[in-house]
Parts: C-alpha cells; sequence; structure tokens
C-alpha cells in the first residue's frame, strides 16, 4: 500500500476531464494524460519529451511563453503561476482554440516541475457567440421592425418594447417602460386594454383584437396579437404582444365604403363613355359648324359691333369643346400626361439608373438600339417606370442563377412595319413557363421568393402601356424570359415641324375634296377651306368621294373617319387600291380622337387626323401636315 498515493495520482491524471501536461525546467514534457491527447490531437508518446512551447503554444505566443519561463526560472517572480487564465492553444492540425488555463509548480527533493491544467473553451465560446448572435438579432429585430412589440409584467406595466412601440402612444420609449396602460391612456381607453389583457391570462391563450385609440398619428387603428407568457425568475404570468398599425387599412376601408355611390356613378360614366365614343361625332360635329360658322362671320364682319358677337359664339363653342373632350377623356381614363418620348433615350436613363445593380450582379448589358428611332408622345414617367420595372425583374431572375453562368441583359429597340415602336427587355435567366407565360400579368400572382415580390409589377406595367395604346406580352421560347412592349406612332410636335418645310401657302388654287355625311359640317370645313384659298368639292359619303376621284384629281382629301357606307380604314384600302396616288393627299376628320376604335383605326391608317371642332388654324395646320405634295 506504500504505492497506494501514487497510484491514486496517477488515476486521477488519467481520469481528469481537463488535459494535464506535466513539464520539467527546461519546458521538456514528462506527462501528458488521456484529456491531453483528446484536445491536442498527440498521442502520449509523440508528446513526452517534446518542448511545450513547440507542442502546443501558437507561433505568435511563443515568444512571450519563451520569455515569461527564462524569467521566471531567473528571478522566480511568478507571472500565470497558481491562477486561472485564458489564453490561446494549439491542437496538432494547427488550430488555434482558446482554453482556460492554470500552472502550478511542483517541487520534489531538488526537481522541479510545472504542472498545467487546461480545459478547452471552444464549445463555451460558440455557445456565448450564439448567445451573442442569437441576442444582437433578436435587437435586430426588436429595433427594426416596423410594428410594435413589448412584455408586460404581471402588474400590466410595460417592460420591454421595441422603439416602433413608442409610435403607439406618441411619446419616447423612457417614459412608457415602468407604466401601464393606466398612467398612459385615458379611462376608458385603458380599461378597454386591462379588458382584454385580462381575458388572455384568465383563457391562457393568444388573442388578436382590434383596439381604437383617438388622436393618434400612427396607430389610431391597432391590430393588438396578446399571448400568454410564462417568467419562471418572476413565477409569474406575464404578456407579450404584437401592436400592427392598420389605421391605413381602415381608412382604405372607409374610403371604399365612401366610394361605393361614386363607384355606381363611375360605372355609369363608363358606360356613358362608351356611348360618347360612338356619339362623339353627333356631339362634335354640331359644334364644328358652330365653331366654324362663328370664325368665318367674325372674319366677315371684323371691326363691327356683329364681330364682338361672333367672338363670343366661339368662345361658347370653345368650352363645349373642352367639355366634351374632357369627359371622354377621364371616360377613357387618358393618360394625365401627354409629352414627347424618345424610346432610346429612355432606355440609356434606366441603364444608367440601374447601373450599381447590374454591376453588383455581375451582369453585362447589351444595347441593340435602332439609330434614328422617330418620337412618339405619352407619359414619360409612366413608360420609364414600366421599362425599370421589367429591367429589375430581369436583373433579379439572373441573381439566382449560378455566379459560374454567364449573367447577360439585352435591350433591343425598332420599329414595326405599322410605324408601332417596340422595346424588348431579355435575359439569360431561369424564363417564363408555359403555365406561367398564361397567367403572369394577373394581378399578386408572382414568381419570386416570398417578400420578394407583390405580384403586381407586370400588372401596372401591363395597365400602363396599354393606356397608351400599346401592348405588353412575354415572348414564347426558352432561353431566359423576354418581354415585348410596343407604342404607337403618334405625331410629335417635331416631326410635325419637319414636314412644314414646304407648307401649304395662305393662299392658292387647289382643288380640295370635302367628305362628311352631314352636309353642315361638309360645308363648314369647305368655307374654311376656301379661306385658305382653295377651290372645294362636297360629298356627303365614302362612295361619292370614290366618284368625285374617278372623275378627276384632288390636290387635298379631308374624309370623316365614320361614315355610314364605309368607315375610315375601309375608305383607305379602297382609295390604296383605286387611287394610290391620292393617298399621300388624305387626312381623316373626327370628332372622336379619344375613343379607343377610333384610335385603333388611326393607328392602323397612318394618316394625319383634323379633330372636329376646327378652325381656319387646325385645318392649316394638317394641310400642313400633309406635306410638299399638297400644294394649293
Amino acid at each position: 500500500m506504500a504505492d497506494h498515493p501514487d497510484t491514486l495520482l496517477a488515476a486521477l491524471v488519467r481520469s481528469s476531464l481537463n488535459a494535464i501536461i506535466v513539464v520539467d525546467e527546461a519546458g521538456l514534457v514528462v506527462e501528458f494524460n488521456p484529456a491531453a491527447e483528446t484536445i491536442f490531437g498527440h498521442s502520449r508518446a509523440q508528446a513526452i519529451g517534446r518542448s511545450i512551447g513547440d507542442l502546443i503554444v501558437p507561433q505568435h505566443l511563443r515568444a512571450a511563453h519563451q520569455a515569461g519561463m527564462t524569467r521566471y526560472m531567473a528571478t522566480g517572480v511568478p507571472h500565470v503561476l497558481n491562477r486561472r487564465v485564458e489564453i490561446e492553444a494549439m491542437r496538432a492540425s494547427g488550430e488555434v482554440f482558446p482554453v482556460e488555463l492554470s500552472i502550478s509548480e511542483v517541487i520534489t527533493g531538488d526537481t522541479r516541475h510545472f504542472a498545467a491544467s487546461l480545459r478547452d473553451l471552444t464549445r463555451e465560446r460558440a455557445a456565448e457567440a450564439a448567445r451573442d448572435d442569437s441576442e444582437a438579432r433578436l435587437h435586430a429585430f426588436m429595433e427594426h421592425a416596423p410594428i410594435g412589440m413589448y412584455l408586460k409584467d404581471g402588474a400590466g406595466r410595460y417592460i420591454m418594447a421595441n422603439p416602433e412601440f413608442s409610435r403607439v402612444f406618441g411619446r419616447p420609449l423612457e417614459s412608457i417602460l415602468g407604466r401601464s396602460a393606466d398612467d398612459l391612456l385615458e379611462p376608458s381607453e385603458a380599461e378597454m386594454v386591462q379588458a382584454n389583457d385580462a381575458r388572455v391570462l384568465a383563457t391562457q391563450k393568444s388573442e388578436a383584437v382590434e383596439e381604437y385609440l383617438v388622436g393618434r398619428d400612427a396607430y389610431t387603428w391597432t391590430l393588438v396579437l396578446r399571448f400568454p407568457l410564462w417568467s419562471e425568475g418572476a413565477q409569474e404570468w406575464r404578456i407579450g404582444g404584437f401592436d400592427i398599425d392598420i389605421t391605413p387599412l381602415k381608412l382604405a376601408a372607409a374610403e371604399v365604403q365612401r366610394s361605393q355611390w361614386a363607384l355606381l356613378q363611375s360605372e355609369k360614366l363608363s358606360a356613358l363613355g362608351k356611348l360618347l365614343a360612338g356619339v362623339a361625332h353627333e356631339l362634335n360635329n354640331p359644334l364644328a359648324v358652330v365653331k366654324a360658322q362663328a370664325e368665318m362671320l367674325g372674319m366677315e364682319t371684323e371691326g363691327t359691333p356683329l364681330a364682338a358677337r361672333a367672338a363670343r359664339i366661339g368662345r361658347a363653342a370653345d368650352r363645349c369643346v373642352r367639355i366634351v373632350q374632357t369627359f371622354l377623356a377621364l371616360a377613357r381614363q387618358r393618360p394625365p400626361v401627354r409629352e414627347v418620348i424618345r424610346l432610346n433615350a429612355l432606355v440609356e436613363q434606366v441603364i444608367d439608373l440601374l447601373a450599381f445593380q447590374l454591376r453588383a450582379a455581375v451582369i453585362t448589358v447589351r444595347r441593340n438600339l435602332v439609330d434614328g428611332l422617330p418620337e412618339t408622345t405619352g407619359d414619360p414617367d409612366q413608360i420609364h417606370q414600366v421599362v425599370m420595372n421589367l429591367a429589375l425583374n430581369a436583373i433579379q431572375a439572373m441573381e439566382a442563377l449560378d455566379p459560374a453562368v454567364a449573367r447577360t441583359l439585352t435591350l433591343t429597340t425598332g420599329q414595326s412595319a405599322d410605324g408601332s415602336l417596340w422595346l424588348e427587355v431579355a435575359d439569360s435567366g431561369p424564363g417564363v413557363s408555359e403555365d406561367q407565360r398564361g397567367r403572369i400579368f394577373e394581378p399578386f400572382f408572382t414568381t419570386k421568393d416570398q417578400g420578394k415580390g407583390t405580384g403586381m409589377g407586370l400588372s401596372f406595367s401591363r395597365a400602363m402601356i396599354e393606356g397608351h395604346g400599346g401592348t405588353l406580352d412575354v415572348a414564347p421560347g426558352a432561353g431566359g424570359a423576354r418581354f415585348r412592349l410596343t407604342l404607337p406612332r403618334v405625331e410629335t410636335a417635331a416631326t410635325s415641324d419637319a414636314k412644314t418645310v414646304s407648307a401649304v401657302p395662305e393662299t392658292g388654287t387647289g382643288a380640295a375634296l370635302i367628305v362628311d355625311d352631314e352636309i353642315d359640317v361638309a360645308e363648314a370645313l369647305a368655307d374654311l377651306m376656301r379661306v385658305l384659298g382653295h377651290r372645294t368639292e362636297v360629298r356627303t359619303s365614302a362612295n361619292g368621294a370614290l366618284a368625285a376621284l374617278a372623275a378627276r384629281d384632288f390636290d387635298v382629301i379631308l374624309a370623316d373617319l365614320w361614315m355610314p357606307d364605309l368607315d375610315g380604314t375601309s375608305f383607305l384600302e379602297v382609295l390604296s387600291a383605286t387611287h394610290p396616288l391620292a393617298v399621300p393627299r388624305l387626312a381623316f376628320v373626327t370628332g372622336d380622337v379619344l375613343g379607343s376604335a377610333a384610335q385603333e383605326s388611326l393607328r392602323r391608317a397612318g394618316r394625319p387626323v383634323l379633330a372636329k371642332p376646327f378652325d381656319v388654324e387646325s385645318v392649316r395646320a394638317i394641310l400642313m401636315a400633309l406635306g410638299p405634295k399638297v400644294r394649293g
């Protein structure tokens, strides 16, 4: 039994969960227990006789370790002996990791040894880091959450809340914490909150209720989600809650209710708008007569009291015209802004705005922009928004690709044979499946991950383009998505100016054919043409006009778009077949330039348009638009 103490000590060293390493005065390892083998990755046989500095001390700490050993051996002044310190150690693999180290000096006779006990802190530090990360994420979650979040103690006092919650009461957060609803609300409001709290505590179930607080800028109407929460530390039930501001939704719902009657009226207005599409011609025809005759009367009686009366009649007619046009525009949901649109320039603007996103996503941009693309008119902001949305969709689609796959955004412009302008936005992303293609323009349908899309972008985009008389579609085929939008070719001021180089003189001897099924309108237009020096013939049908053209040539043909026997498109087709040289001299006259049918017919025809009611200046302008082949 004399060996029992040593045997017991050896057993304790072997069974210790901490690494036990014993070194001599020279720093050489003389003992290396199983835990040390596990922690450091060296076998006992490999460790015995090795320098402790080379074995487990990281390279960047070895000089300090050696200096400490030398200093202690020379001075006897301990630095890390007999206390616990945290330090870095090194495994056999070279991995540096944290340990808790305690060193004791053991003297037996003339021999001095140092016993080091080391505990691996890797898991503890990882757990601490995970806890810190969790706390940081919770803090960030609460700090940036767009809804109010809070925790109440058993007495109803707020003991935790996030910054957004301060907006619920409209006061700083520090003035809320530690106080209850009694302290913060009017008695009736506090009673409501306390009753809702009590119900959750009594039922031990979560609950969602709407609460109304008077006089708030935000959170007037709040959806409050309460839930019971047991606190082990405080040994009490507490209440957690989320406050969601539904004031905008409530206001919107109220607006919907207020709009019920307006919606009914809007439906009536829409129906009336469709009716006006057919009768606008009839409304504007008499106005055309009144306006033209008032202008003629004013010119004939210039300088007399009768001229002033004629001017008043003309102004009244103008007012009627504006009323009709405004009503038609509202009924047709006419775009509010009509400005010059340069499609190529707009594409470049979008690319410039998305330059950072394109670089960040490593996307190559290819431009296939046709030089000399004509201008059109419309709302530049709306078209810009549509192109931006298409480009952003393409970027987001390609961001999901493997980084090794080439990413390309291609924007191509052009002009179709019918004169319409088009833009294609194509990407090298995953594309649009056949099933998706049938629904991709539906409101709230999205192919994006949850939280990344509302499903409204393409729906709104198509509505905007259709509001301009254009189209927006997704093209079939594999190899990425390809969206194509078209815009009708609309005469711009710049284009019109280009056609006025050889304008019709104020007087002349040209022959003009006036075609309108209402004789008064035709005669009024003929009167204005005669003021401009043209000889005129009047016909009240398309077939009558074709008969007149068979008998002689005319320098100008002004034909009503809607005639009983032939509409404008049909008249143009017959004219192209029978009198092709007369087509460049043709302009249409209509009182429904905003009607969808009229717009489509005029778009296909591609001829200048004289809007009813007309006057001398608008007639002169249409003659200029017909170009140099129309001469007096």
